[in-house]
This record gives structure tokens, C-alpha cells and sequence, in this order.
């Protein structure tokens, strides 16, 4: 649960580094992608953080070596390829944020983790994850979707509503 609290706070790089996405705009950066400079800066500073713990945690439980066992080699490849589409989201939401207006960074956000939280359980579900569920479960899963798409929903038109009345 902290984890999930705490990564919020990296969008507050967004919210509050505006004078950095100017700096990088005068500097001859697209105003669209200026961002991508505010989350250089972000991203290195929480890269730095969890490899640290990470580092600390193996070296704690003497596991660096499970690492380089035979057969971990399609763990690496798709580790991989989720930091690259989760970091390729992270500049695509700051491509939005900057196009949804005024509010972007608060309501773009949320849209974001929602929709990565989506993906997941729809993927999980045609994975067959979800086949073995009670049928408990699975009416809760469906309740707590619908109950993410009916937040996108709000959000967005709270954006479109709002975000856009003072522009």
C-alpha cells in the first residue's frame, strides 16, 4: 500500500516542474514533449532509490545468484520489455497531460494508473488467471472494473468540463 501511495508522488514532478519544462522549451525543446526533461530528472532520482533497495535486499538474502540461473533468461526479456512500455506510457501520458489542459497532470494521472490497472486484469482474464476464481471473486473483479471505468468516465468529463472553462 505505501508503494502504491508513494508512486503518486512522482507525478508531482510533472505538477511542479514547470519551470524545468520552460528552461527546456527555451532551450528549443517541442513544448509537447518539454516533459520528457522534468522526468529525466524524476525518474533518475526513483531508479536510484529502487535499485538501491534492491541491491540491499539481494545482498540481505544472498539471492544475486537465483538471478543468473538457467532458464531466467525469458524473465529478463520480459522485465525488459514491461520497464520499456511502462516508461513509454510514462512519456505518453506527459504527451496528453500537456495536450488535456489545466488539469491534465491531476486528471491524466489517475487515467493512467487506471488504465494500467485495466490492462492487467484483461490480460490476466484472457490468460486464464481468472478461471479458477469462485464466482465471488470474479463479481467482485467485475465490480471493482466497472468501477474503474466509471471513474475514467468521470474524470474525463470533469476535465473536459472544468480543465477547459478557463482556457
Amino acid at each position: 500500500m505505501l508503494a502504491g501511495i508513494l508512486s503518486a508522488l512522482v507525478n508531482f514532478g510533472l505538477v511542479y516542474g514547470g519551470e524545468i519544462t520552460s528552461h527546456a522549451v527555451r532551450l528549443g525543446a517541442d513544448p509537447a514533449q518539454a516533459s520528457n526533461a522534468v522526468w529525466a530528472l524524476v525518474f533518475t532520482e526513483n531508479y536510484g532509490v529502487n535499485i538501491s533497495y534492491c541491491l540491499l535486499l539481494l545482498r540481505r538474502h544472498r539471492s544475486t545468484t537465483k538471478f543468473l540461473q538457467p532458464g531466467t533468461r525469458w524473465y529478463w526479456l520480459a522485465a525488459a520489455l514491461m520497464g520499456s512500455v511502462w516508461a513509454g506510457g510514462i512519456v505518453v501520458y506527459g504527451l496528453g497531460a500537456v495536450r488535456m489542459g489545466r488539469f491534465g497532470a491531476f486528471v491524466g494521472f489517475p487515467i493512467m494508473l487506471i488504465t494500467s490497472i485495466l490492462t492487467g486484469n484483461a490480460l490476466g482474464y484472457f490468460n486464464g488467471e481468472w478461471d479458477r476464481v469462485t464466482r465471488n471473486t470474479r463479481q467482485v473483479m467485475v465490480a471493482g472494473v466497472s468501477l474503474l471505468v466509471a471513474a475514467i468516465l468521470v474524470l474525463s468529463y470533469a476535465n473536459q468540463f472544468f480543465g477547459s472553462a478557463s482556457q
